[in-house]
């Protein structure tokens, strides 16, 4: 028969264990943010590479540069905002 044997942890190592599981934790958020800023990025230049006619005739229909650049920001807020719903939509289902 085998016999459980529970180890018994010192306090002090026990801390150190959270702050390192903490930290990990931590380090693996920072990269995932990173990776969702690179992707936006690339989708925002794509789009922006796909739409630099209607932009060009924009400005040259006399569109000031404040006016390209609430486009620019607000096609970014909407698919910022659609994704954070999307995410928080699948979290809350599983």
């Amino acid at each position: 028969m085998l016999l459980k044997m529970r180890v018994r942890r010192p306090r002090r190592l026990q801390g150190v264990q959270a702050r390192v599981i903490s930290l990990l934790i931590e380090m693996f958020a920072g990269l995932a943010l990173a990776l969702a800023v690179v992707g936006l990025y690339g989708i925002l230049s794509y789009s922006m590479t796909e739409r630099r006619r209607k932009i060009g005739i924009r400005i040259a229909m006399g569109a000031a540069n404040g006016d390209i650049f609430k486009m620019v920001i607000g096609q970014g807020l909407k698919l910022v905002v659609n994704w954070g719903r999307d995410g928080a939509h699948m979290r809350l289902r599983h």
